[in-house]
């Protein structure tokens, strides 16, 4: 998960919001998707997160997913 901000000028301390902690791979379900969860942000003016994912082999991020300011989010998983 990365993080996300609603502009440029919105951190209330100017820099970088806080990385997301403790997050994990949940594995509770048999899906074709991919959930994750974290410890929530306290950060007050946190607009979200963005997943993103790529292949083990690609060089580039090769999908993207905005999940907003929660702590499970669910993305679908690219088939080969």
């Amino acid at each position: 998960m990365k993080p996300s901000r609603p502009g440029p000028s919105s951190s209330m301390n100017g820099g970088a919001p806080d990385a997301p902690s403790q997050v994990q791979v949940r594995t509770d379900k048999l899906e074709n998707a991919t959930s994750l969860q974290r410890q929530p942000n306290t950060e007050p003016d946190l607009a979200g997160y963005r997943v993103v994912w790529r292949a083990t082999t690609a060089d580039q991020w090769q999908g993207a997913q905005d999940v907003g300011n929660v702590s499970v989010a669910t993305c679908p998983t690219p088939r080969r």
